[in-house]
């Protein structure tokens, strides 16, 4: 290839704007992509640095004359593998979807409102997509694997301390969702939850939510694990008492617990928990309902809260980026 033919490295390619919260106060968003590059060493020597990816960020700075000393917040969504859309556009930023609820889902399409709850308010907050998310790339030529871990954070490195984290719904250790055969503990932990879904779907009468959370907390901490670990070594009368216990806290019948051995993975929960009404349940929110085309199925096709959610959030973001950060890009979220 010529040199005339050779793409131009990539560049920092950043939009700023000015905006103001509904209380007055001014604020300033850039948004774009940020070229991070590689130190290069040929036989020991410097060798320049080398375009390895295009991160896209969005961060919202208060205006004002205390501007320095204010926080900073670095959010990222999980996953792993998601881009920081739902943080963005669901939590913490300046703007939220407004896209109904659980029940009551508004069509396209779907529409921005002010964030009365945005953390901007008391902190900065800079949103960053990690590689192979939103409109974050490996650069032309790079392979995207070696930022599809934690190996290579800056930390122990560069010093990057922080004063805090702040974790939501997250997962430190994944062997309490590891729902395989020799691990009982997922199983354990995961029955409050199912006790939740299974109120929020009038499966506990006119219990309150608060009772039942109780009830299954108290018995996932100590009489559950102790009946998992009994096995065959349970009585008839025990394994019975264990049975309806499960089945009245999760909303599930008897017998499918029986069946199951007492261990409920948790896309089955969500697949058999409305069964009878043909529906399934969300896994990320389990407000959420949906159907499968077919209703048999042991683990359903797709989870209906995903489905609620993906279309209104990827049409909000790439409508905001455009129209009111005045950021375009070819790339889909």
């Amino acid at each position: 290839m010529s040199e005339e033919s050779k793409p131009a490295p990539p560049a920092d390619n950043l939009v700023t704007t000015s905006h103001s919260l509904p209380s007055g106060q001014a604020y300033t968003a850039t948004t774009g992509t940020m070229v991070l590059r590689e130190e290069v060493f040929t036989d020991g020597a410097f060798d320049g640095l080398r375009p390895k990816a295009e991160m896209f960020v969005t961060s919202y700075t208060l205006d004002g004359p205390d501007s320095l000393s204010r926080p900073v917040t670095f959010a990222f969504n999980g996953g792993p593998g998601s881009s920081s859309v739902w943080l963005h556009l669901g939590v913490l930023g300046p703007r939220r979807v407004v896209m109904g609820d659980a029940g009551a889902l508004l069509p396209p399409p779907y529409g921005l409102a002010d964030n009365e709850e945005s953390l901007l308010a008391v902190s900065d907050l800079v949103f960053i997509d990690p590689v192979s998310t939103g409109y974050s790339r490996a650069a032309q030529g790079e392979k995207a694997e070696p930022y599809h871990g934690f190996t290579g954070d800056l930390q122990s490195r560069y010093g990057m301390y922080l004063n805090g984290v702040m974790l939501i719904s997250s997962v430190l250790d994944y062997i309490t969702g590891d729902f395989n055969e020799g691990n009982d503990l997922a199983y354990a932990l995961y029955l409050p939850t199912y006790a939740a879904i299974a109120h929020y779907h009038g499966l506990h009468g006119d219990r309150s939510l608060a009772g039942v959370l109780r009830e299954a907390e108290e018995f996932a901490e100590r009489d559950y694990p102790w009946a998992l670990a009994r096995g065959n070594r349970l009585t008839a009368e025990e394994r019975a008492a264990a049975v309806a216990r499960i089945a009245a806290l999760t909303g599930l019948s008897e017998d499918y617990v029986d069946r199951v051995n007492l261990r409920i993975e948790h896309i089955r929960f969500f697949t058999e928990l409305l069964r009878s009404r043909r529906l399934t349940v969300g896994r990320l929110d389990g407000r959420f309902t949906g159907w499968d085309p077919d209703s048999g199925r042991e683990h359903f096709s797709a989870d209906p809260s995903m489905n609620a959610i993906m279309g209104p959030y990827s049409a909000a973001l790439n409508h905001y980026l455009r129209t009111e950060l005045g950021y375009a890009n070819d790339f889909s979220i």
